[in-house]
This record gives structure tokens, C-alpha cells and sequence, in this order.
């Protein structure tokens, strides 16, 4: 309730609230991205089931966030990159601060909302309207681009992405050998999947700070007696 203040803060959605994570990170992921070979407590789904279904689901499109208030009544001039701000009905000024960013800042130097949503392109998906700009090439192998800003160069990752076993020791990646995959690539809401091979996709998911890579494992490998971790 806002009451006779002239201005009133609000807090909304949560997030952690980090840095923009380059996704060049991901090219050194750590050992604790792969899954131990004799890990007791990794639990696979059973194939062809509606919880296996549900799990491995793309979202739907992400929609804007509703404030609350009249989008008609918003002060775009009080904008920055995580506060909106409204006109209510009793003329008193409502102003919301996020803790992850709402806005990003365009060539023009203005504030527009964030759309994560991931979108076909001629040369494959983008997500242009972020903090950052986001490209996935037509192919796993292709890799992804992220650029900050126009003034700094894009960094490349995830070229040529192969599953891999590793020994104990972990300084002897051997490549592991599926099935190649009959699927095709996916999009929904703020997430791509590539097929990597039957029963391993690649997803990459876009927020307004960081673009994050996961493996979905469909089907429990079948793994050297010396493997003891497998990953990408």
C-alpha cells in the first residue's frame, strides 16, 4: 500500500543478481560438471514416460511481467536498468526496483524491456533485445557468440561440443560414441537444444545476466570400466 509518500520502492521478483557470466566460462567447465561413473546416488528416468516428458519440456514463451499497475501510467523517463516507475491513481509515484535487470539500453540511449525469448534469424536464433546480445549458430557444432556491447568484441564458445569420459586422473579426455540423434533442434521460451547424439542434448537457456549451458542426459551411458566422470 502506498499510502501519502510521495515516492515508495518495491522489491520484485527475486534472482541472484550476478555479473553477466560470458559463456566463455563455459569452455572450462569444472570437473563438478560431470557426472562421477560411480556416483551411488544419480537417479535416471525411465524413457518413454510423462515425468521424463515434463522434465525435459521447453518452456512456452516468456511473457512481460505484470507489475501491477497500468503499463499506460508507466514513467519511462525514470527508468534506468532495474527501476520502473508509475503514475497512480492518487498521483503519488510508485517506483519498483529489481535486483536482475528489467531494461537494456539501446543504440538510441534509451531504456526498453528485456525479451529473452529466443528467435529465428537467417543464420540461425538470436536474443538481441538484453543486456547482451546472444547469437546460436544453425548447428551444435557452430558454437555461440555473446557481445556486451558494439565497443567490445563478441567472444566465441562452444565450438565442436563432444561427449567425453575421463579417468581419475582427469588429463585423458576419450570420446564417447552414440548413436547419432534423429531429433532435430528445438526452441521454446529462452531456451535452444541442440542433439548432440540419441539420448544427449545440449541446451543453452538466456537471462538477462548470464546464458547457461547444461547437458540433458535421456539415457544412462554406458562407460568404460576406467571412466570415472563423462560430460562435455
Amino acid at each position: 500500500m502506498l499510502g501519502n509518500k510521495k515516492n515508495q520502492n518495491k522489491t520484485v521478483f527475486g534472482g541472484i543478481g550476478i555479473a553477466l557470466l560470458l559463456c566463455a566460462l563455459m569452455a572450462l567447465m569444472p570437473m563438478s560438471g560431470y557426472m562421477s561413473n560411480d556416483s551411488v546416488d544419480v537417479e535416471f528416468v525411465e524413457s518413454s514416460t510423462t515425468g521424463e516428458e515434463d522434465f525435459f519440456r521447453l518452456p512456452d514463451k516468456i511473457e512481460e511481467i505484470n507489475y501491477e499497475y497500468d503499463p499506460s501510467l508507466e514513467l519511462q523517463g525514470m527508468r534506468d536498468e532495474k527501476t520502473k516507475a508509475y503514475l497512480t491513481e492518487d498521483g503519488n509515484i510508485a517506483q519498483l526496483i529489481a535486483t536482475e535487470p528489467v531494461h537494456y539500453r539501446t543504440s538510441d540511449n534509451t531504456w526498453e524491456n528485456i525479451d529473452v525469448n529466443i528467435k529465428a534469424m537467417p543464420e540461425g536464433w538470436s536474443v538481441t533485445e538484453n543486456t547482451f546480445v546472444t547469437h546460436f549458430g544453425p548447428e551444435a557444432g557452430s558454437g555461440i557468440m555473446v557481445q556486451v556491447n558494439e565497443g567490445v568484441d563478441p567472444v566465441i564458445s562452444g565450438l565442436n561440443p563432444m561427449l567425453v569420459t575421463l579417468d581419475e586422473t582427469g588429463t585423458s579426455p576419450e570420446p564417447y560414441f552414440s548413436a547419432p540423434s534423429t531429433s532435430s533442434i528445438e526452441v521454446g521460451g529462452n531456451v535452444i537444444r541442440y542433439p548432440l547424439a540419441e539420448g544427449f542434448d545440449l541446451d543453452y537457456t538466456v537471462d538477462s545476466t548470464q546464458v547457461k549451458q547444461n547437458l540433458g542426459v535421456r539415457e544412462a551411458p554406458v562407460l568404460q570400466e576406467n571412466a570415472v566422470w563423462f560430460g562435455l
